[in-house]
């Protein structure tokens, strides 16, 4: 068997697994035995199976993967090693109305570290309309206008490679 194909077999073997209600988890990394140990990142594997998963890059405005919807959780992942991470969400309202946001696990799992992450809502190419500059990440505004909205996630080395959980309601 070549090694394209083994690598086939074993990305959709993960893809599935993780479709059929595996959570995410700190692994976030498998290694393939045959041929040649390669290392697979997880998240954009299961960005294959489930389009709530952040993809990369989307470190801009312009490059803001979109919510599916109101109230609908979406996960992330901090993957630049020491370095601050930038993910950019993006959603439109149908209406003017009350945004509630919030975003769990973005100091990772039982971290009492002071290294952590921050939120900001604002218009696309606007105004800022919401800050969390640490835990709880939570924002709630009124959005007085139908426009497009963005969400910027920042998170630190205390993530590690762990997943945080984006969760915005929104009219």
């Amino acid at each position: 068997m070549s090694a394209v194909a083994w690598h086939r077999i074993l990305k959709l073997g993960l893809v599935f697994a993780l479709w059929v209600g595996v959570t995410p988890s700190p692994a976030n990394t498998a290694s393939t035995r045959q041929p040649g140990s390669e290392t697979l990142y997880l998240p954009c594997l299961a960005r294959d199976a489930d389009p709530r998963y952040e993809t990369e890059p989307n470190g801009t405005e312009g490059r803001a993967d979109v919510l599916l919807g109101s109230a609908i959780d979406h996960f992330g992942f901090h993957n630049t090693g020491p370095q601050l991470d930038s993910d950019y969400w993006r959603f439109t309202t149908t209406a003017p109305g009350l945004m509630h946001l919030s975003v769990t696990g973005l100091n990772g799992a039982g971290s009492s570290t002071t290294e952590l992450g921050q939120v900001v809502v604002a218009q696309l190419g606007g105004g800022q309309v919401g800050y969390a500059g640490g835990p709880p990440y939570v924002i709630t505004a009124t959005l007085t206008t139908v426009d497009t909205y963005v969400v910027r996630v920042v998170s630190t080395r205390a993530l590690d490679t762990g997943v945080y959980t984006l969760t915005v309601t929104y009219p």
